[in-house]
């Protein structure tokens, strides 16, 4: 069984701040494992000093539980508790919940938005569609317009469909595949590059909906 945790790196360096928070695996931390740094203002010093002075770093376990999403909470909770964005005695330039968990919801969640999403807590609740766009909708599509709808798109749309991922990076936790901007910030346990050949990996756009997805600097 996999143990979660939540950790501490301590940075006894000149170059950083002394504080880094994150969540990962308990085996990892006994590995060695400090924590990742993506950010660009001090990725590349991070890497550095992890390389050549290790002897710098101290990492303690604060919180451990064997539920994936209960880690990720925890975290998001001592970093916000903390303002480890704004605080300048952290390295943390996101927050957990901000950089990407990509997970699913869990079914407790669901069914309390569902319950806040029930009656007047619905956006549509006690309303309904104008008549004139109902009765729109209930027209028959014209053979003009079944025309139009199987007409190949324009030389210029089918250029943005293929350029639209152009300048986007793959990145994977080992199980998922993901197309994210260049610019994203890594969560713990994320590396840039694919973990399938692509013909199991995750399609594009199927985690948008219903997974805390990515925020860009």
């Amino acid at each position: 069984m996999i143990i979660y945790c939540i950790y501490l790196t301590i940075y006894m360096g000149n170059k950083l701040p002394p504080f880094y928070i994150g969540y990962t695996s308990e085996s990892k931390i006994y590995a060695g494992y400090h924590g990742t740094v993506s950010s660009k203002k001090y990725e590349s010093i991070w890497k550095s000093e992890i390389k050549n002075n290790s002897h710098l770093f101290k990492t303690v376990i604060i919180s451990k539980t064997s539920n994936k999403e209960k880690a990720l909470e925890r975290e998001e909770y001592f970093q916000k508790k903390l303002n480890v964005v704004k605080n300048p005695l952290y390295i943390n330039m996101a927050y957990g919940s901000a950089k990407f968990a990509c997970m699913s919801h869990t079914e407790e969640w669901k069914r309390q938005n569902s319950i806040r999403m029930s009656g007047a807590g619905n956006y549509w609740f006690g309303k309904s569609l104008p008549e004139y766009i109902k009765e729109k909708m209930r027209k028959p599509k014209t053979e003009q317009h079944k025309e139009k709808l199987r007409k190949p798109k324009s030389k210029e749309l089918a250029e943005i469909l293929r350029n639209r991922n152009k300048n986007r990076v793959w990145v994977t936790d080992g199980i998922k595949d993901l197309l994210v901007k260049p610019e994203t910030e890594l969560s713990d346990g994320w590396r840039r590059g694919r973990h399938s050949n692509g013909l199991q990996g995750i399609k594009r756009g199927k985690y948008k909906q219903n997974h805390t997805f990515l925020q860009t600097k």
